[in-house]
């Protein structure tokens, strides 16, 4: 397991995985702030996301969620799945121009319009806030 320290080598709460960093800053900024969530994700992002949206209080503010070349898993039963397929888009890495489906069924899965795994989410940003708004 990684431990993140300060520079006096005390672990620093909350930051011990991805996951416990999420949870953390879910708990500390998201919650006790207003509104609905719009989630956008990169890579192990998504792995982060399907395990935040285990928790009631993150589904039910939850408008959409934009993954980007995401590495993630949809489980917990087919309501879950089924919020998942009403609330996810998946832009992935691919020479197919930028919103061509690409036929995967965990969620709409379409071209980031890029070959290039760290330019998924810039490549599709416009079409990604034309999915949140």
């Amino acid at each position: 397991m990684n431990q993140w320290v300060d520079k006096n080598g005390v672990r620093i709460h909350g930051l011990s995985s991805m996951s416990e960093n999420g949870q953390q800053f879910f708990k500390d900024y998201v919650q006790p702030a207003q509104g609905k969530l719009y989630i956008l994700a990169h890579s192990a992002g998504g792995a982060v996301t399907s395990e935040l949206v285990n928790q009631e209080w993150i589904r039910e503010r939850t408008e959409k969620i934009a993954l980007t070349d995401s590495v993630h898993m949809f489980s917990g039963g087919s309501d879950h799945d089924e919020w998942w397929r009403s609330k996810a888009k998946h832009w992935v890495a691919s020479a197919k121009p930028l919103g061509e489906s690409m036929g995967r069924s965990d969620c709409t899965t379409v071209s980031a319009g890029h070959t290039s795994h760290p330019w998924t989410t810039f490549s599709a940003l416009e079409e990604i806030r034309q999915y949140f708004f």
